[in-house]
């Protein structure tokens, strides 16, 4: 309980600090009310008494990415085409990021710095300025070097650090890819059982979309199995509105 109020009382500061963060919660308060199946042991779901109050702040953050596309702006542009990544360069967990940097986006080694984050997710994805520098300035602080405002997209020189690191950035309960722990050290490839749970929600759905509400069932699922199955489920802050953030971005 002293966990939950403190990450609560954490992400009203940041809401209050950042009032461009704050957005609607209405669809989204929905989504606890539904009946998922049971868990033997209910102590450990302390993820369902923050949920209500993280998806709101990930929701404001990610409405500016859909607010001013303009569909006849199409991506990728003429000499940002796509090239498979050497075996020197790093890729990880991201798949956002992986295919920035596979378009010439970000640097094609997989070693960013903030400014070309801010840059190439403003160009490649239309994200405003605001979600990508939280995210950016955590990767840096978590996973990068603070002196040179920079991190790599996976492992790092000698397979050290970058965002490969394991609950820092790089999350449990993701939309499609296993836990760490669940996957036996693999948390990057797509999970088949994941994609067709996902792909069932959504079929047997009134909207047959992957929307907000669908993915939000997608979220109960893998976190109750998470919960159940990963006895070393971890969750910081950071990484959890990271998750949260993930499954918010397919509807948006």
């Amino acid at each position: 309980m002293k966990y939950q109020t403190t990450i609560l009382a954490t992400l009203a500061t940041s809401a209050t600090a950042f009032p461009s963060m704050m957005g609607s919660r209405q669809q989204l308060e929905e989504l606890p009310k539904r009946n998922p199946e049971p868990v033997a042991n209910p102590e450990p779901q302390l993820l369902g008494g923050v949920i209500g109050g993280l998806t709101g702040t990930i929701t404001g953050l990610l409405g500016a990415v859909a607010q001013n596309i303009n569909p006849a702006n199409a991506r990728p542009e003429k000499g940002f085409e796509f090239k498979a990544p050497g075996p020197g360069d790093s890729r990880g967990p991201c798949p956002g990021l992986n295919l920035l940097a596979n378009h010439g986006y970000l640097p094609r080694n997989g070693h960013v710095t903030l400014g070309q984050v801010i840059e190439a997710t403003a160009r490649g994805f239309n994200m405003g300025a605001d979600l990508s520098t939280i995210l950016g300035v955590f990767a840096v602080l978590a996973d990068g070097d603070i002196a040179t405002e920079s991190f790599y997209l996976g492992a790092g020189p000698g397979g050290v650090g970058g965002l490969n690191r394991h609950s820092t950035v790089e999350a449990d309960i993701s939309v499609n890819r296993e836990d760490f722990y669940n996957g036996c050290g693999d948390n990057h490839h797509v999970s088949s059982r994941m994609f067709k749970q996902n792909v069932d929600i959504v079929a047997s759905s009134a909207s047959k979309q992957f929307d907000l509400t669908n993915m939000g069932t997608q979220y109960q699922k893998n976190s109750m199995f998470s919960q159940k199955y990963n006895p070393y489920l971890y969750y910081f802050p950071f990484p959890l509105i990271v998750s949260l953030g993930a499954f918010a971005f397919y509807p948006q």
